[in-house]
């Protein structure tokens, strides 16, 4: 079986968003800036946070916000991957898309 190669880098970073439009605003937003380096976009609800929270111990790294998105990266050149992922981050933070993230 051919499988593809294996991603040299690897990068993820978790936001926070108040509306489900938020959501869909960063996956598009993701689609523009990331384009050939994005791997998954997922999302889940505070409710689901609080699950795994309660049975797996796991603390979320954010402000409690209705809904988060995690974006994952894989590519080749981890400098420049970081940076099209900083950027992609300052504009979602800067046009108010996001209210928080981490990578």
């Amino acid at each position: 079986i051919l499988t593809p190669p294996r991603p040299k880098c690897v990068n993820v970073a978790l936001m926070g968003c108040v509306d489900f439009s938020q959501v869909q605003n960063v996956y598009l937003t993701a689609k523009k800036y990331l384009g050939e380096i994005l791997s998954a976009v997922e999302f889940f609800d505070e409710g689901s946070s609080q699950l795994v929270k309660r049975q797996l111990g796991l603390e979320n790294p954010l402000e409690a916000c209705p809904f988060y998105v995690l974006i994952e990266t894989s590519g080749s050149n981890e400098k420049h991957d970081q940076e099209k992922l900083d950027s992609c981050l300052e504009y979602l933070l800067s046009h108010k898309i996001i209210e928080d993230g981490t990578v």
